[in-house]
């Protein structure tokens, strides 16, 4: 079990990293380069909140799909185990 919590710790890593650049991205894109002080900050605080919302959704959206691939793999051995003997 050790080993899905490190795979399941990666996969959120490299899904929190993604979507802060998309995110990032997406809003540096679409913000006035004469903004303001106040603009900016705003929109900061807009993306880290963005960022934490599909982060979250799609962390739950991968545990899911992973714990169903697992589920469907130890399924499938015993399965096979079964029909072996």
């Amino acid at each position: 079990m050790e080993k899905i919590k490190m795979i399941k710790a990666g996969a959120v890593l490299v899904i929190g990293v993604g979507i802060n650049n998309i995110v990032s991205n997406a809003v540096k894109s679409t913000t006035p380069a004469g903004s303001n002080a106040i603009t900016k900050a705003c929109t900061w605080v807009s993306v880290m909140v963005l960022t934490g919302i599909v982060a979250d959704a799609a962390v739950k959206y991968t545990e899911k799909q992973l714990d169903e691939v697992i589920k469907f793999v130890n399924e499938t051995v015993v399965e096979v185990k079964e029909r072996m003997k």
